[in-house]
C-alpha cells in the first residue's frame, strides 16, 4: 500500500498540516509507505515532498492562487492540477488535509478519478462555499446553496467577489464520487458536516494524535518556573493562537477572565504572534508574550510550567491545543466549542463553563486553584493524552479506513 498524504505545509503551516505530517511519520514508522507532499514548506526532502513542482512552479502557482482569492474565485481554479496529479502517479490512495488557498476542489475530483481518495475536515471548508467556520457568522447558506456570503473579505475568502455558491458546487460533485472517503476528528464536525447535505455518506471519525513521547511534563516543575523567573506558588494561565489578536479564538475572553482574578496575582503566558491591540486590553492582567513557538521543547516548558489552560475559542473542532496541554499535564478551562467537550472530562482533567462568561470562568479556576483541585488534574490530563489520543490508534484507524477504501474501490471496478 502506497499512501500520498497533501497538505498545504509541512508542520509549520498549523495544526492541520501538523497532524499530515505526523500521519505520515507515524505510518512510515508503521512500515507503511507513505509521502507526505506540500504546496509550501520549510525544507524538502525524500518524505516530504513539493506537490507543485519546481521552485518557479511554486512561486507561479502560490502566487496565481493568492491573485484568484483577491478577485474572489477562491480555490475554484485548479492552478496546481497538472503538477498535483504527475506527483501523485503510482500511489494507491491520497489523502488529503488542509486545502483552504492552496488545492482546487477540481485537482481532488481529478485525483479521485484516478485512485480512492480520503479527506480529512479539520474545520468546515471542504463543505461550505469556502469560510473555514460559518458559526462566526452565524451563517448556515452552505446548506442551501451559498452565495451572499457575510464573510466575503476575510481569509480565505479575500476577494470583493462572491463566488461561494461555484465553490459550494465543486464540493458537493466532489463528495458524490463513490472513491470519497471523509474523516472528522470530532462528533460535532461530523454532525455538522452531515446536515450541510453536502455528503452522501458519514464521515468516519479518527481523532487527532499527540506525540507524548515528544511533549511531555518537564520533570523539575519547581526547578522550571525559577529558570523562567516565574514564583513557585503564582497561578500561572496560559492560552494560544497563531496571532493573539484573531477572533476566532477569543484571546480577549482568556484575559477578561484572568482581570477577575486580581486577588491570586495571575501572570498570563500568551503562545502566538502578539498583537498590541490586545494587550492594551489586558485589564491591568500581567502577561508574558512568547511569539509563535515551534520548538516542541521549548512548548514544553511553557505548558508546564502554567497551572491550566484557556481555551476560549468561538469555534473550533479538535483542537491540537488542548492535546498539547494534556499532554504536558496541564488541565484545561473554558468554553464547550466544538469538539471540545469531547475532549474535556468536567473535574477531572479540567472545566468547560457553559454560557461563556469570563466571570463565570475566573469564578471556576479560582476555587479550584484555592482548593488544590487545579494541581490535582495535573496526572489525569497526562494520562488522557496518552490514553485517549495516542499514535497507536490514530496510525490503526487509518489504516482500517485505508483498507476499506481500497476494498471498496475493488470491488466497484469488479460490478462495473
Amino acid at each position: 500500500m502506497k499512501i500520498a498524504i497533501v497538505s498545504k505545509a509541512d508542520a509549520a503551516g498549523g495544526g492541520a498540516s501538523r497532524v499530515a505530517e505526523e500521519l505520515g511519520r507515524h505510518l512510515r514508522s508503521a512500515d507503511v509507505e507513505a509521502v507526505h507532499f506540500a504546496a509550501w514548506g520549510s525544507r524538502f526532502d525524500a518524505d516530504l515532498r513539493p506537490i507543485y513542482g519546481c521552485l518557479a512552479a511554486r512561486k507561479a502557482t502560490l502566487l496565481a492562487h493568492k491573485t484568484s482569492r483577491k478577485i474572489g474565485f477562491g480555490e475554484s481554479v485548479p492552478f496546481e492540477l497538472p503538477a498535483a496529479l504527475l506527483a501523485l502517479r503510482g500511489f494507491d490512495l491520497v489523502h488529503f488535509h488542509d486545502t483552504s488557498s492552496t488545492f482546487s476542489p477540481v485537482t481532488l475530483l481529478a485525483a479521485s478519478r484516478m485512485m480512492p481518495l480520503v479527506w480529512t475536515f479539520h474545520d468546515c471548508s471542504p463543505f461550505t462555499g469556502g469560510c473555514i467556520y460559518p458559526q462566526m457568522a452565524g451563517c448556515e447558506r452552505y446548506k442551501t446553496g451559498c452565495g451572499k456570503c457575510p464573510m466575503t473579505g476575510e481569509w480565505p475568502l479575500d476577494g470583493k467577489l462572491d463566488f461561494t455558491a461555484l465553490s459550494l458546487s465543486l464540493r458537493r460533485r466532489l463528495h458524490r464520487r463513490p472513491n470519497v472517503h471523509s474523516v472528522v476528528p470530532s462528533a460535532w464536525m461530523r454532525d455538522v458536516a452531515w446536515a450541510s447535505g453536502s455528503l452522501v455518506r458519514e464521515p468516519t471519525i479518527i481523532s487527532n494524535m499527540v506525540d507524548s513521547q515528544a511533549l511531555r511534563p518537564v520533570e523539575d516543575r519547581a526547578g522550571l518556573r525559577r529558570r523562567l523567573g516565574i514564583e513557585e506558588d503564582r497561578l500561572v494561565l496560559i492560552a494560544s493562537s497563531g496571532n493573539v489578536d484573531d477572533p476566532r479564538k477569543g484571546i480577549r475572553d482568556s484575559l477578561s477572565a484572568a482581570s477577575g482574578l486580581s486577588h491570586a496575582n495571575p501572570l498570563v503566558i500568551l503562545l502566538g504572534a502578539p498583537d498590541r491591540r490586545v494587550h492594551e486590553q489586558s485589564r491591568g492582567v500581567e502577561f508574558l508574550s512568547t511569539g509563535y513557538v515551534s520548538d516542541r521543547r521549548e512548548l514544553c516548558e511553557w505548558l508546564t510550567a502554567a497551572d491550566a489552560f484557556l481555551f476560549t475559542s468561538k469555534a473550533d473542532n479538535q483542537p491540537l491545543s488542548i492535546l498539547e496541554s494534556f499532554a504536558c499535564g496541564t488541565p484545561v478551562y473554558g468554553w464547550p466549542t466544538g469538539g471540545a467537550s469531547e475532549m474535556v472530562e468536567d473535574g477531572v482533567d479540567g472545566r468547560l463553563v457553559a454560557g461563556r462568561d469570563p466571570a463565570a470562568l475566573a469564578a471556576v479556576i479560582s476555587e479550584d486553584w484555592r482548593t488544590g483541585r487545579m494541581a490535582a488534574m495535573r496526572a489525569a490530563a497526562r494520562q488522557t493524552a496518552v490514553s485517549k489520543f495516542g499514535s497507536a490508534s490514530f496510525v490503526a484507524d487509518h489504516l482500517a479506513l485505508y483498507q476499506k477504501a481500497l476494498g471498496d474501490r475493488l470491488e466497484h471496478e469488479t460490478y462495473q
